[in-house]
């Protein structure tokens, strides 16, 4: 049974500016796909003065009739809403707009309870459906049982094709607080947000919330051809437009830092935010130059770039590179590493730099190069660790903080647990007694590993991550782990230019190794690294820790291990070396340790 726990839709919703009609008691005036006609056309016609309501009663038809050759996928219509759709009226093309996204008058919201649709001798009833000049966007249900609750939305959008065109995000409300996603990502258990309903409220369901994830803060993601819809969290659109506005109110040069916790989205904050000071017309179309501390990032965020905004943006290959990209004005976005800048070269332009990940590298040579290179820039750092007097001094204050314990909480991360290995039992029989100390001690967390993930990896999708003291340990744990045969790893580490044959002959390409390791299909279940620890992978259930690990990169280690995926429903951090591991997580503040005994043992 649903608990109300005192909630009132129609009167939080009406309070917000929205009609509240019951289906039952409407005078229907529902089109045979689901749209309430009436409030469409009306609409249309205040919106677009240049078609009356005869033209907007076909564009209607003609746009979203089930069978209509030119019917909306999800994606096409969420452009249409934020960018118009191009139509030959009267001879003449004109720009017809759905919604008023500049003036919140010129449209009308309103919410339908028990919202009813039939066809084919088939009624679906709906709890409530949300709807923007007609348009269904929202579609609410309220439930005892979350699970349930997502199956009947699944079946809502086969039942009513309407739904699965318009929609904007979900909602399931079991009585105390609020999931909202899209479809798709409610299947996936991936990236739906728990709220208070209160909150879910204000920051997501007001008319002018509305308009705004509408207008800018709604994109979709390309990944090998696979196109994913994603809605910005309230804690990234405060960053951004808090970031915006201090450009446009200010003069100083340390603008300040955007805190957000690694795997909430902070990559796409970066991005956003250098697509929103690009586009802004108050900051007359800066320059924007984006330092990451690795080139490998530089190209990850640039592919992510292009392929959601489309927009012009270079990496610089080399200095010279980058001193002539600096002075190309239709450059306008450039991707850089901090080693790329040399004191000499001297650009006065005054540019807008966003520093990824500004606690790694911003406190050496290279960062006081970049600084006397780019004297009049306005510096934005961005990082995900707790942000230290030193980095304060460099970049400013912070602007908007989201932290792991703000993550966990909100249902964005998972738990992340610690267990301590160091005094683990083995069950290894040493045949070779000549065997190394260091070498028979690899032997043995091999063997435990592959145990130890045996038991609790928890589905066939999870994968995990190994991280050795140096690259020799980690070359003899893959010989290991080619010998038992039991589990395939691989090693993720780069060839150095003095490596022998022999070495560049065991080491494979890394590009290649983390292509497989992120196929879900693919055998390859745990990644051999000594540092570097490769961004979003959410499969990753467990981290095998053989090495003292800095607090940076426990903070990275944890973000990546709490992401949501399918049914993961932790992160395991595995140690077994101890150095200051317990310190260091504790200080975090985000584990706590687990008895994860049991599980069957494989005999070598």
């Amino acid at each position: 049974m649903f608990v109300e726990h005192n909630l009132n839709l129609k009167s939080i919703l009406t309070e917000q500016g929205f009609n509240y009609y019951v289906f039952k008691d409407m005078e229907t005036n529902l089109s045979v796909e689901g749209i309430l006609t009436e409030e469409f056309v009306n609409s249309i016609t205040k919106i677009n003065p240049f078609i009356n309501k005869s033209e907007a009663f076909s564009l209607m038809k003609e746009k979203f009739s089930g069978t209509s050759q030119s019917v909306f996928t999800n994606k096409t219509f969420i452009k249409t809403l934020q960018e118009g759709l191009p139509k030959k009226i009267n001879g003449k093309i004109k720009n017809i707009r759905f919604i008023d996204l500049e003036n919140l008058n010129n449209n009308q919201f309103s919410v339908i309870e028990e919202y009813r649709f039939e066809k084919n001798g088939r009624t679906t009833i709906v709890d409530f459906v949300l709807c923007v000049n007609g348009l269904p966007i929202i579609i609410i249900e309220k439930t005892s049982a979350v699970e349930h609750g997502f199956m009947r939305l699944k079946r809502y959008m086969e039942d009513v094709p309407i739904f699965a065109i318009c929609e904007l995000f979900s909602v399931i409300i079991d009585g105390i607080t609020v999931r909202y996603a899209m479809i798709s990502d409610f299947a996936e258990r991936n990236e739906y947000e728990i709220s208070s309903f209160d909150t879910f409220v204000k920051e997501m369901l007001t008319p002018i919330s509305l308009l705004e994830l509408i207008k800018d803060y709604t994109i979709f993601l390309d990944n090998n051809g696979v196109s994913r819809k994603f809605i910005f969290k309230d804690y990234q659109r405060r960053a951004i437009s808090k970031t915006i506005h201090k450009l446009i109110t200010t003069t100083e040069k340390r603008v300040g830092i955007i805190n957000q916790q690694f795997g909430t989205g902070q990559t796409l904050t970066l991005l956003h935010l250098a697509r929103n000071i690009l586009t802004s017309r108050s900051l007359n179309s800066p320059k924007v130059l984006i330092v990451t501390d690795r080139i490998s990032k530089s190209e990850q965020l640039l592919h992510v770039f292009h392929s959601t905004y489309g927009l012009i943006a270079q990496i610089a290959k080399s200095s010279d590179d980058l001193y002539a990209l600096l002075h190309n004005e239709s450059v306008p976005i450039i991707f850089t590493t901090v080693q790329k800048f040399r004191e000499e070269y001297k650009i006065d332009e005054e540019i807008i730099v966003i520093v990824d990940n500004c606690h790694r590298t911003q406190t050496g040579s290279f960062a006081l190069n970049m600084r006397n290179a780019i004297p009049n820039a306005r510096i934005i750092g961005i990082t995900s660790l707790t942000v230290t007097k030193k980095i304060k001094q460099l970049f400013g204050e912070v602007i908007e903080q989201f932290t792991m314990e703000d993550a966990i909480q909100r249902g964005l991360m998972l738990p992340v647990y610690y267990e301590n290995r160091v005094d683990f039992k083995s069950n290894l029989i040493v045949l070779d007694t000549d065997e190394e100390t260091s070498h028979l001690e690899v032997k043995k967390k091999a063997f435990d590993i592959i145990n130890h993930f045996n038991s609790h990896c928890q589905s066939n999708s999870s994968k995990g991550l190994l991280i050795t003291k140096n690259r020799l340990d980690a070359i003899r744990y893959k010989a290991i782990f080619d010998e038992i045969n039991h589990i395939e790893a691989a090693l993720y580490i780069s060839v150095h230019q003095h490596d022998s044959q022999e070495i560049k002959r065991i080491l494979e390409n890394k590009n290649e190794v983390l292509q497989r390791f992120c196929n879900e299909e693919d055998n390859l279940k745990i990644l051999i690294t000594c540092s570097a620890i490769p961004a979003s992978l959410p499969f990753v259930q467990i981290a095998y820790l053989d090495k003292f690990i800095s607090e940076n990169l426990m903070q990275e280690i944890i973000g990546l291990l709490g992401m949501r995926y399918k049914d993961k429903q932790y992160g395991l951090i595995v140690d077994y070396d101890g150095r200051n591991n317990v310190t260091i997580i504790q200080k975090i503040k985000c584990i706590d340790s687990v008895d994860t005994k049991g599980g069957k043992q494989w005999e070598y």
